[in-house]
């Protein structure tokens, strides 16, 4: 039998010793894999990212998710970085006899693979906990495999730049400082604004940057995966320049390093290249829906949509986004029920519009116009905002307001502006909280009367407010009725504390502004200028 090397013995004579065997390449990457598991900061970083993942209840598609899984692989990559320096710095600060009895190249060699290997392996729980909180309903839409992979790279190369950045500072600095930066630039900039990163030159924001090297040209939505494969290439040929960075410091002799340096210039090029053909191709494809208002058609084919009709409305959602429609019906039935029977047939279609012309682009293309509403991408069951949304396409083509929203004429003082406000508030949680981003222009004028009246009709009976609208639906959605005159057409009493609580809740909107707050009309155009005091600029004409 062969006796052991001597502890003593130099490093590379040692690696060609009688522990060759004893420690393979895969004995001793498995051996790093376990120094690298207990250090604490990746585990704390897997349990941050995991619970940010769990708190997730809303329905999403994979493009949007797909971005924040991408930011959130970052801080793993960012907690692999720490450890990764910490192994690799005691490795490089200390000759092989206090180490390991092989060559130094050889247990960089075997770092560079397992902190790659323990970067990846740190995402598989957050996506797991991803996909198995998805709710209230499974994420929507569809997605590439090799898109699966990015997550897994970026926190990978965390872990090899950890290396690289070992190897040739030899220092453990690098850790503390990095996170003084992240902290100081995340309190200074970003949270309590002491340094205004848009005035102050050479401040910008850590995450920004982050994300201009995580996801570059821009994120992901549906239909954008053909952006994926230019990302990996990126990401991989970046990780092999980082390892090569890393072994070119150990390399002995001229030829060598001269070898490994022309090694790493290639691949550096080559991840300079995808990185630029990805940036590019993401911010056409974003820049095409901005100008034209459109999915770009050399993006890839749209998916089909399907409808479906539900209590005389119908749906249309696309492949894989059927399970949004029963909360996109949650919020629209409600405004449909309580409508007159002949009214009915002024109700939009809902119709998903993420691939088509969007809807945002100019007032021509609003699609109340064309008799569409269109759901939020983003559809969050427990806020507000999107029930309000769709509730609020759904009444105002009954109401004869379908241009209501493009600010060009105003409803103020009308029996449709109570009626309007009951719709769409009466089956929210909240009712007179909801009322908020409705009240027109609600940081001007304080008209209390609409507001009052719509007070009074969301405490009566909904039956008695029903067969009120049934019975008198063409005076009450008549530009000519006030909304005084909808009180009496309805049977309610507009009482003083009606009035009062309508007078705080303006109060409350208007933010405690005085009565002559004035907006600037170059600022805020859809705004009404007019003060509360009748001075300023002349309002929008009333909607006929």
């Amino acid at each position: 039998m062969r006796p052991l090397t001597p502890l003593s013995r130099p490093a590379v004579d040692a690696f060609f010793g009688g522990v060759r065997a004893a420690v393979s390449p895969t004995r001793l990457v498995w051996f790093e894999l376990k120094r690298l598991a207990r250090n604490p900061a990746p585990w704390l970083a897997v349990a941050y990212v995991s619970y940010s993942l769990f708190d997730n209840a809303y329905l999403t598609y994979w493009g949007g998710v797909f971005n924040t899984v991408l930011t959130s692989a970052a801080v793993t990559g960012t907690a692999i970085f720490v450890a990764a320096l910490v192994a690799t710095v005691r490795e490089a600060r200390y000759n092989a006899g206090a180490a390991l009895p092989v060559a130094q190249r050889t247990r960089v060699a075997s770092l560079l693979i397992s902190s790659a290997i323990a970067g990846a392996a740190s995402f598989l729980i957050p996506y797991a906990v991803l996909i198995w909180a998805s709710e209230p309903a499974p994420i929507a839409g569809s997605i590439t495999p090799v898109a699966f992979v990015l997550p897994l790279m970026v926190s990978a190369l965390g872990g090899v730049t950890g290396v690289m950045f070992g190897v040739w500072t030899r220092s453990w600095l690098a850790a503390p400082a990095l996170l003084l930066t992240v902290v100081a630039n995340q309190l200074l900039i970003t949270e309590v604004g002491v340094i205004d990163a848009t005035v102050v030159p050479g401040s910008f924001r850590i995450g920004s940057l982050a994300e201009a090297l995580v996801i570059p040209g821009g994120g992901y939505g549906p239909g954008f995966w053909w952006l994926a494969p230019a990302h990996l290439a990126y990401l991989g040929l970046a990780l092999l320049t980082v390892a090569a960075l890393a072994l070119l410091r150990l390399q002995p002799g001229r030829r060598r390093r001269a070898i490994t340096a022309a090694l790493a210039l290639v691949l550096l090029a080559g991840s300079a290249t995808a990185y630029w053909q990805r940036h590019e191709d993401g911010r056409r494809a974003e820049q095409t829906r901005m100008d034209e208002g459109a999915f770009p058609g050399w993006a890839g084919p749209k998916p089909k949509r399907s409808c479906t009709t539900r209590g005389g409305i119908t749906y249309c959602a696309y492949d894989n986004f059927k399970q949004w429609i029963p909360y996109w019906e949650q919020a629209a039935a409600p405004v449909a029920a309580a409508l007159p029977e002949h009214a009915r047939r002024h109700l939009p279609r809902v119709v998903q519009q993420t691939f088509d012309r969007a809807y945002w682009f100019d007032d021509s293309d609003n699609p109340l116009r064309q008799g569409i509403a269109v759901p939020n991408d983003v559809w969050t069951p427990g806020e507000e905002y999107p029930r309000r949304d769709l509730a609020e396409q759904m009444a105002l083509p009954a109401l004869g307001l379908v241009g209501y929203r493009e600010f060009a004429c105003s409803i103020r003082g009308q029996a449709r502006l109570p009626v309007y406000l009951w719709l769409v508030v009466r089956d929210s949680a909240a009712p007179a909280p909801a009322i908020d981003p409705l009240y027109e222009h609600d940081l001007t004028r304080a008209d209390t009367t609409a507001v009052a009246v719509a007070m009074a009709m969301l405490e009566a009976p909904e039956d008695r407010i029903v067969r009120g609208l049934d019975e008198h639906w063409e005076r009450l959605i008549s530009p000519d009725t006030r909304a005084a005159e909808a009180a009496r057409l309805l049977g309610l009493r507009v009482t003083a504390s009606h009035r009062k609580h309508a007078t705080e809740l303006i109060t409350q909107w208007r933010g405690g502004r005085p009565p002559q707050y004035t907006i600037d009309a170059e600022e805020f155009p859809q705004v009404d200028p007019v003060p509360a005091d009748g001075g300023g600029d002349e309002a929008p004409p009333p909607c006929r």
